[in-house]
């Protein structure tokens, strides 16, 4: 199935501004028990392409449901 990019830039839009409001609000993000030490591994990377790239998969996996 393609990717629907203007619905996938909406809800990229609608959680930036929700990721913005938690980090704000200094509320911790709620993750799958775990999965939290595996983003961790990710973050810290100084690879930038990791993240972009867990990013882009979870708003197309996020798409198919």
């Amino acid at each position: 199935m393609p990717l629907d990019y203007e619905a996938a830039r909406g809800l990229l839009d609608q959680l930036f501004s929700e990721a913005e409001q938690d980090l704000l609000c200094e509320t911790a993000p709620s993750l799958p028990e775990g999965l939290a030490e595996h983003f961790e591994i990710v973050f810290r990377s100084n690879t930038q392409a990791y993240r972009e790239v867990l990013v882009g998969c979870a708003i197309a996996r996020l798409q198919e449901t």
